[in-house]
């Protein structure tokens, strides 16, 4: 049996965030990202959320000029800082709908064990 940890607990986060983001499921996303939840942008603007329908719905608003259709996780690296903080380094692959690719981008998490869950609090990345 397999020791569960907070690094343990923050891949499986970001997994179940990306799956969440590719199936447009609210839900998983609200089981995944605390909130409010923030963001610092490649231009350096923070965007900052409430709700988990917020989030996904500034999401999709943000991409719908380039056709994103999926997003593949493509690295993942941890930084264990305490029992409840994280730290997570991602790479990842965007595509359009059609397969098409839209680029490559890097993202930090800061992902924080409260309410009972592991979620990712901020972010800030290239895409």
């Amino acid at each position: 049996m397999r020791e569960i940890t907070g690094e343990t607990e923050a891949i499986q986060t970001v997994h179940n965030y990306i799956d969440g983001l590719n199936t447009g499921e609210e839900k998983k996303i609200g089981e995944n990202l605390h909130f409010p939840h923030s963001r610092c942008m490649k231009d350096g603007t923070i965007h900052q959320w409430g709700s988990a329908g917020e989030y996904l719905d500034g999401f999709k608003q943000r991409l719908e000029a380039v056709g994103w259709g999926h997003t593949k996780l493509n690295t993942i690296e941890t930084e264990t800082i305490s029992d409840k903080k994280t730290h997570v380094k991602i790479e990842f692959t965007r595509f359009k709908k059609n397969g098409e690719l839209i680029g490559n981008y890097k993202s930090l998490y800061i992902i924080i064990y409260e309410k009972g869950y592991w979620g990712i609090k901020f972010g800030s990345g290239t895409g």
